[in-house]
C-alpha cells in the first residue's frame, strides 16, 4: 500500500471518466494507479510500478497503452497486471495511460489516466530561451521555454513540471500559469508554463526550484506594449492534424504569418514549436514540440492570433501490434483541464 505524502517531488494521478459514445464504459477501467486526487512517493525515473485493469468478462486482449515517450507496459502472468519501467532523462510532466480490449461487438478502452512524472533530483542550474518575451495588449500570451541542466550533464524541457514555482515581479503588468498542483482546489492544469498581459510596462517573473539551499532559479524579463493594428494570422489549410511530440513535421499555410518569426510563433498542441524548418509570410514548417498534448493548431504574430484549429498528440504505445482511437477522448480530456488553468 501507498501512503499518501507531500504533492512536491511526487507523482500525482489523476482518473477522470469522460463520456464519448462507443468508447469508454465500465467494460473496462484502470485501477491503480486508483481513481480520485492521490499523492504518491516519487516515480523515479528507471523504476517498474504495477498498473492493474479491472474488465467485464465480455472483454478479451486487454493491453495498456501509454502516452509517448512513456514505453509500453508489459505483460505479466496476470492478464490484467502490467508493469511500467519509466525511462531515463524524459522531460517531467503529465502523460496518460489507458487499457483497451475488445468485445463481440468490438473495441472499448479506459478512461485515461493522467500522471505527473518528476525527477528525482533538482536541476544545478536553469535557463529560459529566448530570455526575454514582448507581450502586445492586455490578455496577451506566451509560452515560457524552460530548460534545466542536471548533474548528469542532461539537459531537460521543465515547462510542463508541476515543480516549478513562479515569483511575479509586478502583477499589474504580468501574471503567469504553472503546472503547479493547486491544493484543496481540484485538477491541476495540462499546460506548459505560460505569461500573461495584464497591462502595459515591464515586469520580470523568476523561475525556480527546489527551496532555501536546494533553490535554483532564473529571471525571465517581459515587456507589454499596446495592442498592435493590422490583419491577424489566417490559417488555410494544415497538413496534418495529429501528431507524435518531437517527430512529426507539420506544414501550416495561409497568410499574414510575417517574413520572418520575430516575436511570432507557432503552437501544436498545447506547446509552442521550438523547432521552426521555415517561416515565410504565407507557410510555416515545424516540428510538433517534446511534451506537447492535444490543443491546437493557431499562429500568433505582433500580437495577432490565428483561429483555432483542433490537434491531438501523444502517439500511444501499445502491448501489441494494434492502434486505438484516443483522439477524441484526448482533446476532450484537454480542454476539461485547460479550463482549470491556474493564474497567479
Amino acid at each position: 500500500m501507498i501512503t499518501a505524502i507531500s504533492y512536491r517531488n511526487a507523482l500525482i494521478v489523476i482518473l477522470t471518466f469522460l463520456i464519448v459514445p462507443g468508447a469508454f464504459g465500465q467494460l473496462l477501467q484502470v485501477t491503480s494507479p486508483p481513481s480520485g486526487l492521490s499523492y504518491y512517493p516519487l516515480y523515479q525515473e528507471g523504476q517498474s510500478y504495477t498498473i492493474t485493469v479491472s474488465a467485464d468478462p465480455s472483454v478479451s486482449n486487454v493491453l495498456v497503452t501509454t502516452q509517448s515517450p512513456l514505453p509500453a507496459a508489459q505483460p505479466t502472468g496476470d492478464p490484467l497486471t502490467f508493469t511500467l519501467t519509466l525511462p531515463t532523462n524524459i522531460s517531467p510532466g503529465i502523460y496518460n495511460i489507458s487499457a483497451a480490449g475488445g468485445t463481440a461487438s468490438g473495441d472499448v478502452e479506459a478512461a485515461p489516466v493522467l500522471i505527473d512524472v518528476e525527477r528525482a533530483d533538482l536541476p544545478v542550474s536553469l535557463s529560459i530561451q529566448p530570455p526575454s518575451i514582448q507581450l502586445n495588449g492586455v490578455g496577451d500570451q506566451a509560452p515560457i521555454s524552460i530548460w534545466g541542466t542536471f548533474n548528469d550533464g542532461t539537459t531537460l524541457f521543465l515547462s510542463n513540471s508541476s515543480s516549478l514555482n513562479l515569483s511575479l515581479g509586478n502583477r499589474s503588468v504580468a501574471t503567469a500559469t504553472s503546472q503547479q498542483w493547486i491544493t484543496g482546489n481540484g485538477l491541476p492544469p495540462i499546460a506548459p508554463a505560460t505569461a500573461i498581459a495584464a497591462g502595459v510596462g515591464t515586469a520580470t517573473i523568476t523561475v525556480s526550484m527546489g527551496q532555501k539551499n536546494t533553490l535554483v532559479s532564473t529571471i525571465l524579463f517581459v515587456t507589454v506594449t499596446q495592442p498592435p493594428k493590422g490583419p491577424a494570422p489566417v490559417i488555410t489549410s494544415v497538413s496534418t492534424t495529429t501528431g507524435t511530440p518531437g517527430e512529426t513535421s507539420v506544414t501550416v499555410n495561409g497568410s499574414n504569418f510575417g517574413s520572418a518569426q520575430g516575436s511570432g510563433y507557432i503552437e501544436l498542441g498545447n506547446m509552442s514549436a521550438t523547432s521552426i524548418t521555415s517561416w515565410t509570410p504565407t507557410q510555416i514548417v515545424a516540428t510538433v514540440p517534446l511534451g506537447s498534448m492535444p490543443g491546437v493548431v493557431e499562429v500568433k504574430q505582433n500580437g495577432l492570433a490565428s483561429s483555432d484549429i483542433p490537434f491531438t498528440t501523444g502517439e500511444l504505445d501499445p502491448v501489441a501490434s494494434r492502434t486505438v482511437d484516443r483522439n477524441k477522448a484526448c482533446t476532450t480530456l484537454i480542454a476539461f483541464y485547460v479550463r482549470r488553468r491556474r493564474v497567479l
